[in-house]
């Protein structure tokens, strides 16, 4: 409907009014229910998208956990094995340590075995001297431990 106003005396102006009828006010309404539907469908994508992509996402974290704990196990059993191998070689060093030990009180031991030895030989009159000298000799010569690791056999 075009309807025309009049502005003081001689001046006119058109102005289209809408009119709406009842066919485009059902067209109208049809839009906005349309409308509606489709935010509502979206939504709902939107909704189970976020519910896939959490999912997705739990999954994931799962898996990293998984890694996580095997990484770390592994970890473990590393440090086992290292913590054993350092045990093993503080050990092998501390038998070695005291086999040395025990070489070193040995010599020690037949040193100054040697030297009491030599101080009672020189404590003892010449001709006693010679009889113990003579006597351990034969000694040593009839003990089949001292020159051979054969029982009963001689010298060579």
């Amino acid at each position: 409907m075009i309807v025309r106003h009049r502005l003081h005396s001689t001046m006119y102006f058109t102005v289209s009014l809408l009119v709406v009828h009842h066919s485009q006010e059902k067209a109208l309404r049809d839009r906005m229910f349309q409308k509606a539907e489709a935010d509502r469908k979206q939504r709902a994508l939107d909704a189970e998208n976020r519910r896939q992509e959490a999912e997705r996402l739990q999954r994931e974290l799962e898996a990293q956990r998984v890694r996580d704990a095997e990484a770390a196990r592994q970890r473990e059993v590393m440090l086992k094995e290292a913590a054993a191998a350092d045990a093993k070689r503080r050990a092998e060093e501390e038998r070695r340590r005291i086999q040395e030990a025990h070489a070193n009180k040995a010599q020690w031991e037949a040193r100054e075995n040697d030297a009491k030895d030599r101080a009672y030989l020189a404590s003892l009159p010449a001709w006693k001297r010679d009889m113990v000298v003579q006597k351990r000799k034969a000694a040593a010569e009839s003990d089949p431990n001292s020159s051979t690791v054969f029982p009963g056999a001689g010298p060579r």
